[in-house]
Parts: C-alpha cells; sequence; structure tokens
C-alpha cells in the first residue's frame, strides 16, 4: 500500500495511502500529508465535513474534481467507485472502515462517486479539492442503489442513517452519465 511518501505523484486512479506517524512520544505524533513541491500543491479549495454518529453524506461525483480525503477524527466507513464508464477502475468498489486511530488518506479522482457513513458521536472527514465546487458536473448517487449493493451497517444495528434531502433523492446508478 502506498505511503505519504508518494503522495506527491498525479494519480488517475483510486488510491488509499497509509500516513507515517513521526515523532510519536507520550505527547502524540506528526503526520505529513503533502508537500507544496509535488502535483498536490494544486489543490485549490478545502472543506472539513462534520457529522453527528449516524449519518449518512453521497454518493456525490464530480466531473471535474480529484479530492484528498484525511479522517482527523472518529470512524466511518468509506466508498467510492468510478462512474465513468471509460475508466480503468469502472466496476471496481472500494470500501473501507476508516478510523482516526490509523491514519490514512484517500485519494478520489475525477469521475468517481464517493461517500461515508459515521459510526462514532463526532466524525470530522478533511477534504481537499483540486477545483472550486460547483454545480456543474457533480452527480448525486442513490447510496442504497441494489446495484451498489453498499453494506453501509456492517456490524450495526440497522437504524436509518441521517441524509440530506439531495441525498435522499439520488439517483440510480445506472442513470448516471459521465459528462467530462
Amino acid at each position: 500500500m502506498p505511503t505519504n511518501r508518494d503522495l506527491n505523484r498525479s494519480y488517475t486512479k483510486f488510491q488509499i495511502f497509509d500516513l507515517e506517524k513521526y515523532g510519536e512520544d507520550e505527547r502524540g505524533y506528526l503526520l505529513s500529508l503533502y508537500s507544496q513541491d509535488g502535483t498536490f500543491a494544486e489543490f485549490v479549495e478545502d472543506r472539513i465535513s462534520v457529522s453527528n454518529f449516524n449519518v449518512l453524506r453521497g454518493l456525490h461525483g464530480d466531473a471535474y474534481t480529484d479530492k484528498l480525503f484525511f479522517l482527523l477524527e472518529g470512524k466511518c466507513y468509506f466508498f467510492a467507485t468510478p462512474y465513468d464508464r471509460r475508466h480503468p477502475q469502472y466496476g471496481q468498489k472500494f470500501f473501507y472502515k476508516l478510523d482516526s486511530n490509523y491514519p490514512q488518506a484517500i485519494y478520489v479522482p475525477r469521475g468517481f462517486i464517493n461517500g461515508h457513513a459515521t459510526i462514532t458521536k463526532c466524525t470530522l472527514l478533511y477534504k481537499w479539492s483540486r477545483a472550486y465546487a460547483g454545480p456543474e458536473g457533480q452527480v448525486t448517487v442513490d447510496p442504497h442503489d441494489p446495484e451498489l449493493g453498499i453494506d453501509w451497517y456492517k456490524d450495526l444495528e440497522k437504524i436509518p442513517y441521517i441524509m440530506s434531502k439531495r441525498d435522499q433523492n439520488g439517483k440510480p446508478f445506472s442513470k448516471i452519465v459521465y459528462s467530462f
């Protein structure tokens, strides 16, 4: 699995990176996510998703924006898959249980949909984008679409997730057309 030393490369595929802890002692540790010396200096926007327990965000896709995610606090399930049928990873589904105690960064290229479901009281997910988010080129997919077969509950009690109206009205995956 790639490490944070690989984060300065340009990627066209989904990647998950194990982040190395530096100077770990009784005070904690340091993490390095990226350096301005590499491709990721092109990030132009960052956002933090602050979510309560049992929140499902997504599935959202963007034809123009590559994204880098890092879980600052809590635990969540994270899902991504390409919706661009020409992408070399089309048909592959990436589903991970993220835990802020085990630092990882996730690179999601344009033409993918992604979402996350929180499984702790407070979850903070940091996102960098290589382009400003806007309505053009964005898609919203039903996170419960049977075609995707995502088990958002895994080892949890099956209580309905809290979702936005936008996410509740997501389209079936088969109806999404990549337009880039």
